[in-house]
C-alpha cells in the first residue's frame, strides 16, 4: 500500500467520520514483523498463553472410599488362624474377663473421707492490707460476707427479704424502707 497522509480534522470535520478514518489509517499502517503479525497480536497471544497457564487444572474426582463389609464375629468364639482359633475355651475366657470388668465398673467404691486440709490464707492485695489496717479485720470480713449475700440475692439464691433481715443497715434495706432515693 502506498503511503497516505494521516487524516486530520480539516480533512474530516465530522467526528464519527474522523474516528473511523483514523482507525482505518492505523490498521493500514501497523508495523508487522517478518511473520506478518503486529505488536498487539503478539502481546495478545502471550497474554492468552499466560491466562491458560494460570487456569486451575481440573483435578480428578476422588473415588469414594468403599469399606469392605464385615460380618459380626460370633460371641464366645475366636475366629482366624492359629492355636487359639481351634478351641473355644479362650473365647469363653475372654467373655468372662469382659463380664468381670463390667461388674467392677458397676460396683461402687467405698467412700473414703479425705482429711480436711486447711487452705492457706489467700494472699491479700496491697489495697486490702491497707483497708484491714485502717478499718479492722472484722469490718472487712463483714463487708465481704455482705457482698457475697448481695450477689446471691442478685442470682436468685436468696430473697430480698432474707437479705434485708440479715443486713438491716444495708443500702438495699434503706431503699426498701424509703429512707433513700432509688
Amino acid at each position: 500500500m502506498a503511503h497516505s497522509k494521516r487524516p486530520n480534522r480539516t480533512t474530516h470535520p465530522n467526528s464519527a467520520k474522523y474516528r473511523a478514518a483514523i482507525a482505518a489509517w492505523n490498521k493500514a499502517h501497523e508495523v508487522k514483523n517478518s511473520e506478518g503479525t503486529t505488536a498487539k497480536e503478539r502481546v495478545d497471544a502471550k497474554q492468552k498463553a499466560r491466562d491458560e497457564a494460570r487456569k486451575p487444572k481440573p483435578t480428578p474426582k476422588p473415588k469414594p472410599k468403599t469399606t469392605p463389609k464385615t460380618t459380626p464375629k460370633p460371641k464366645g468364639k475366636v475366629t482366624g488362624k492359629g492355636p487359639v482359633a481351634s478351641g473355644t475355651e479362650y473365647g469363653v475366657f475372654l467373655d468372662e474377663v469382659a463380664k468381670n470388668k463390667k461388674e467392677k465398673l458397676k460396683a461402687k467404691k467405698p467412700e473414703v473421707k479425705k482429711p480436711e486440709v486447711k487452705k492457706p490464707a489467700k494472699k491479700m492485695s496491697r489495697l486490702e492490707k491497707q483497708n484491714r489496717a485502717r478499718h479492722s479485720d472484722e469490718a472487712i470480713d463483714h463487708l465481704k460476707t455482705k457482698n457475697a449475700a448481695f450477689q446471691a440475692m442478685k442470682k436468685g439464691k436468696m430473697t430480698k427479704k432474707e437479705f434485708i433481715k440479715k443486713f438491716p443497715n444495708s443500702i438495699t434495706a434503706q431503699k426498701a424502707a424509703g429512707l433513700r432515693r432509688r
